[in-house]
């Protein structure tokens, strides 16, 4: 008997819009689930259940399996997670599959460890269970929480416990938000993830971050970003490096401010990246930190007057003033001028190459459009190019 993983991602989210294959780290959300399934080595089948094409492409470049279509009766904001995690069991068995155990992994979940995947399926079979659920202690204690009564007085929900010491009261969890597995047979009489027989998968504080609202993503990234040090590096781009730049080139807030606005299909990215991976007259490197998270791209394009330098930030690293720092170290490869083309209302890039030390030169036509024109002046005489400190692929 087999043993899955269904990822449910719907193509709309309200609050956070596409939040599921919005770039996060460097990378689409949902990534980050689908590897940690991957490496967690439990699982036959990782499955993503959606109903839109964009999300069944990008689930694919990440590496799960996108074996059917979630119908739009289960894509609303009505839908519940039961209803769609039965859809996909029920499409598995009724084309085959023999599944003992099955887990649900929710797509936004950047802090998902293989181990606690580990720790959920020992504790559903240990307890023959029903259910194992992620869960996260209250900070808190709730049991003394207060509320606003009728005439906006406060007064206690449980005023048993207020005179009770803290440190007396029972903990008490709440629902991480990143995990249920059931065992499949008993899970398809009772049809709930949180089941009348559920053990808990306790998860540390520091890993847990449910991502509903705009307030939610901007308190991930911090967590990430309190992961990560300030040293940046410039890797090489290779061929393997094709989805990562696709899906940066394709980021809402890319094609805001390109030249080129509409959406680039992946066929047209992959040979135009492959054609310029073989051209010498261009240089395409991935920033990276020193985890080796990717961080953005920079791409120098030699023309008769020198050096062009475009450059492309990820999402979750814009408006933290890594901007300059990466143009910055890009440049100074080159003891030569550089230049550097923006598109007029494009207020973050102009500071962010000023910072990096270019100077603004006027407006040029860039075929058959309006240019800032930048250049960092020349250093030294014109001499070759400067190796970056380097890593890797």
């Amino acid at each position: 008997m087999s043993t899955v993983a269904i990822i449910p991602a719907r193509g709309q989210s309200k609050r956070v819009p596409h939040k599921n294959i919005r770039l996060f780290g460097g990378r689409p959300m949902m990534s980050y689930p689908i590897d940690a399934a991957r490496q967690s080595g439990l699982f036959d089948r990782i499955l993503v259940s959606t109903e839109s094409d964009e999300v069944a492409q990008v689930a694919e470049s990440c590496g799960g399996e996108v074996a059917f279509r979630r119908p739009e009766s289960l894509a609303d904001d009505h839908a519940g997670t039961d209803a769609v995690f039965l859809h996909g069991l029920n499409w598995l068995l009724d084309h085959g599959e023999s599944i003992e155990y099955a887990c649900c992994i929710y797509a936004t979940v950047p802090f998902l460890d293989p181990e606690d995947l580990h720790r959920g399926l020992t504790a559903i079979r240990e307890a023959k269970a029903v259910s194992a659920v992620s869960v996260v202690a209250h900070e808190k204690p709730i049991l003394r929480s207060l509320r606003r009564d009728e005439r906006g007085r406060l007064t206690a929900m449980w005023p048993e416990f207020i005179p009770w010491r803290s440190q007396d009261l029972p903990v008490l969890y709440q629902d991480a938000a990143q995990f249920y597995w059931v065992n499949v047979d008993r899970y398809l009489v009772e049809e709930r993830l949180f089941s009348s027989d559920a053990v808990p998968v306790i998860l540390p504080p520091d890993r847990v971050q449910d991502i509903d609202t705009p307030a939610d993503w901007t308190r991930a990234e911090d967590m990430l970003h309190q992961r990560t040090r300030d040293e940046i590096t410039l890797r090489r781009a290779s061929l393997e490096d094709a989805p990562l730049i696709w899906r940066w080139r394709n980021e809402p807030g890319v094609r805001e401010v390109s030249f080129q606005t509409d959406w680039i299909p992946w066929d047209h990215h992959e040979a135009w990246f492959r054609n310029r991976l073989a051209d010498t007259q261009t240089e395409i490197w991935i920033v990276q930190n020193d985890q080796g998270l990717p961080m953005g791209q920079v791409r120098f394009d030699l023309d008769s007057e020198g050096p062009v330098i475009s450059v492309v930030m990820d999402a979750a690293v814009r408006g933290r003033g890594w901007g300059s720092r990466v143009i910055k170290l890009a440049t100074d490869r080159y003891k030569d001028a550089v230049h550097a083309y923006i598109k007029p209302g494009n207020e973050a890039s102009v500071r962010a190459f000023e910072k990096a030390g270019y100077k603004p030169h006027g407006l040029r036509d860039l075929k058959g459009q309006q240019a800032l024109h930048f250049k960092r002046p020349p250093q030294l005489e014109r001499s070759t190019l400067t190796p970056p400190k380097e890593t890797s692929p």
